[in-house]
């Protein structure tokens, strides 16, 4: 889809479905669409720019902002997942059926009322100006790079599908055009060279759904993508969608703009897909990885209705910084339909993908990555922060050969900080030496 759509000149969109009181007459564009006019300086008040009189033909709130979301409710159109990849890709697009015509494209997006709109995140030019080649080598890509794709997998999984299994290949136009434009490599859902970050997804559910609801879900959770990729995350029920969804990229987002202060990052060194590889965009059942990465024992335990994640072992985890470690690790369980009470694994390991580390402060107020296994002779009045991140796993199905076979389970965040140069806590061994290789499937 990525070619078809890329090779159209200009796509013509018709924002509401077929009915019996749309679409039997032409648009009239006196009716509908409000007159503007230029009053002269002397005839008002406000002597900035050219002020404007707005005539229409009926009361009403006349909306200059436009974003895809924002109209999702308004125009059907935007809330089809097939439609989502057709939107994006296509160079130009011409949305009509509404009061007022709608052009967008790589470089503009104009309102026919009111001309050149205001730039919001979810257009078009913004998407394909972060998207393009020329910004990987930048400082501050990865920050922005996961910031926006982010936000475009949220807008994409509240799209509606008659069938959650095409939720992948509705989607696979979309990772085929960003992989031959940024030449990064497309896994599930997620790009290898931001993996360390992109792994952190997490499960929520909204406190309105039911137990039978979340049973429900749990159960159209069996699609066949790796525990790892968020494609094997059912999205919630249709009337629950608009406001959120059961995937959240928190963690993914908060270590991402944290890139500049990385320590450590795991590194996936392969991936097995048994399938052809045309089919890596969007069939992911056998797909795995093999990450390189530190491995601790962990304990899981109900806290009342939460569960508490800690290192399980003598590692330094429980003693210092400001919040401690009951307020400052955060956990998400992928089983969102898990009651209070019921039994957790007790073989899980924290699997780290990301440390990041820093000071701020001193003489010159400024904030810089350190190396937590070397001593800092900077200044003394400072104060200390640590991030880390990653993924909970259990024992997966026995591999071939001697491999082991990891399956998520959940996501964590540790972040803390302290005065002074202190020697950073944690239960992994940030040491080249100590890294495993685990396959995650």
């Amino acid at each position: 889809m990525a070619s078809v759509y890329g090779r159209t000149s200009c796509n013509i969109s018709y924002v509401c479905p077929p009915s019996t009181d749309r679409g039997q007459h032409l648009r009239d564009p006196r009716i509908e669409l409000p007159c503007k006019l230029r009053l002269t300086p002397d005839t008002s008040k406000n002597s900035h720019g050219h002020p404007e009189l707005v005539v229409q033909y009926s009361l009403g709130f006349i909306r200059e902002y436009w974003s895809p979301t924002s109209h999702k409710e308004e125009w059907p159109i935007l809330s089809r997942a097939w439609v989502f990849q057709e939107r994006l890709l296509c160079p130009r697009n011409i949305y009509y059926g509404h009061s007022r015509l709608i052009w967008e494209c790589c470089e503009s997006f104009d309102d026919e009322l009111y001309g050149q709109a205001k730039r919001n995140p979810e257009s078009k030019m913004q998407t394909h100006a972060l998207f393009a080649a020329s910004g990987a080598g930048t400082k501050d890509f990865p920050g922005d790079f996961e910031t926006q794709w982010t936000r475009l997998v949220k807008d994409y999984r509240t799209e509606s599908l008659t069938y959650e299994t095409d939720r992948a290949i509705a989607f696979a136009g979309i990772a085929r055009a960003i992989q031959g434009q940024t030449k990064m490599t497309y896994l599930a859902g997620i790009w290898k060279e931001f993996a360390e970050f992109q792994l952190l997804w997490i499960v929520r559910r909204p406190e309105a759904l039911s137990a039978a609801a979340n049973r429900k879900l749990a159960e159209q959770q069996r699609l066949t993508a790796p525990s790892w990729s968020w494609f094997s995350i059912a999205t919630l029920p249709q009337e629950s969608r608009l406001a959120t969804d059961s995937v959240g990229f928190s963690i993914c987002t908060s270590m991402a703009m944290e890139s500049r202060f990385v320590v450590y990052r795991a590194q996936i060194l392969s991936w097995r897909h048994p399938h052809d590889p045309e089919a890596l965009f969007h069939k992911f059942e056998g797909i795995s990885l093999a990450l390189r990465t530190l491995k601790v024992p962990s304990k899981l335990e109900w806290v009342g209705n939460g569960i508490r994640l800690s290192s399980n072992g003598n590692h330094p985890f429980q003693d210092c910084g400001k919040l401690g470690p009951k307020n400052s690790m955060s956990y998400s369980h992928d089983d969102g339909s898990i009651v209070p009470g019921s039994q957790l694994p007790t073989n899980s390991y924290m699997v780290l993908t990301i440390f990041t580390a820093s000071r701020s402060g001193g003489k010159t107020i400024k904030e810089y990555q350190i190396t937590i296994t070397q001593e800092d002779d900077r200044d003394e009045n400072v104060e200390t922060q640590w991030n880390y991140a990653g993924l909970v796993v259990v024992p997966g199905a026995e591999g071939s050969g001697r491999e082991e076979r990891w399956r998520r389970i959940g996501a964590f965040m540790y972040s803390n900080s302290a005065d002074g140069k202190i020697q950073i806590p944690t239960p992994f061994c940030i040491d080249k030496s100590q890294e495993e290789d685990i396959f995650l499937v």
